[in-house]
């Protein structure tokens, strides 16, 4: 699983922010600047370090990849643990409940991805993005309503199945108390045979 996520990591592009020395860089190189910014070393140590890999970088260089590429590294790497923990969860959840909860699990991934585009929201994207592409939003809307619709739908089933369940442990208790008729009999397999 991890080894997964580091190959994932591994493909992502850091986006080049500008066009200066660092952004021009080979990804894996551009990676390991980011990586030793994130572990505080200084920037005579990086530049030092990248020169021995002979690239001529100065602290300027660096000063300005902190204020953009690296902030796009640190968003992605952000990206990343977010989707890892929602796959932990999910797992978990599955784990926990065996194979009753797959659907619940698949509904809450697809509510926590629904929670991180909202909470990144931005209007003006979106609007440049269906900008005459009524196609796409109504894309959009249908998603987002068969989501809901799922999740209402999965609720009322579990509900469903909780009062069948009730209904069966009572008559069994009922059966406990009084013996088994052939009436009783038949309402418990006609109950287990709709689950």
């Amino acid at each position: 699983m991890k080894k997964d996520m580091g190959n994932f990591i591994k493909t992502m592009n850091v986006r080049r922010s500008g066009n200066g020395r660092i952004a021009h860089l080979e990804k894996e190189l551009r990676d390991e600047i980011c990586r030793m910014i994130w572990d505080g070393k200084s920037y005579p140590k990086i530049v030092a370090a990248m020169g021995e890999k002979g690239l001529k970088l100065f602290k300027q260089n660096l000063v300005t990849w902190r204020r953009g590429g690296y902030q796009d590294w640190l968003s992605d790497q952000e990206h990343v643990l977010n989707l890892e923990r929602i796959r932990e969860y999910a797992l978990r959840i599955v784990k926990e409940h065996q194979g009753t909860a797959i659907q619940e699990a698949g509904i809450q991934v697809a509510a926590a991805q629904v929670y991180e585009l909202l909470v990144n929201f931005d209007a003006s994207v979106l609007r440049k993005k269906f900008k005459g592409d009524t196609a796409g939003y109504t894309k959009l809307v249908n998603v987002m309503a068969r989501l809901g619709d799922g999740a209402l739908r999965y609720e009322r089933y579990r509900a469903e199945v909780a009062e069948r369940k009730a209904k069966i442990q009572a008559q069994i208790e009922e059966v406990q108390r009084g013996g088994l008729t052939k009436e009783r009999l038949a309402n418990i397999e006609k109950e287990l045979n709709l689950l």
